[in-house]
């Protein structure tokens, strides 16, 4: 029996999705990549461009992990295309924060700044954008 997820947004998908993400970023890869493996067979045949694209996101975040800088790069500038063209914006910002974050490691210091700083207009950083720009920043309130 296969079991497919909902357009909805199957709790399964979503688990299976950030438990992969998780994986990765702890260095855990072949549990991230068994989690992968899950959510492709539980996505089944059904294409759905925004699911096809959150799923896509994580791959990225996997490949950064395995230290494949260019994959994870092209990977993100996909999705970050898809998230435009469907207008979700978190999705796109997500994408965008992942994308500055390899630049970064990859020693792209210059093309992270671009992608945490456009230079389209607006100069007020969203919360995400100032968390990428002061990486040792803590959301946490002060104890003072």
């Amino acid at each position: 029996m296969t079991i497919v997820a909902s357009s909805c947004g199957d709790p399964a998908a979503l688990t299976l999705r950030a438990r992969a993400e998780l994986h990765a970023l702890r260095g855990e890869l072949d549990l991230a990549h068994h989690d992968l493996d899950a959510l492709a067979a539980l996505r089944g045949f059904v294409p759905n461009s925004i699911h096809d694209a959150e799923d896509l996101r994580v791959v990225a975040v996997v490949r950064a992990a395995e230290g494949d800088h260019a994959a994870a790069e092209q990977a993100l500038h996909e999705v970050i295309r898809r998230a435009e063209v469907h207008r979700q914006p978190q999705l796109q910002a997500q994408a965008t924060r992942d994308l500055a974050t390899v630049l970064r490691r990859a020693g792209q210091n210059a093309e992270a700044a671009v992608q945490i700083d456009p230079p389209s207009g607006s100069k007020r950083l969203c919360a995400t954008e100032m968390y990428i720009r002061f990486p040792n920043a803590s959301l946490a309130p002060s104890p003072a």
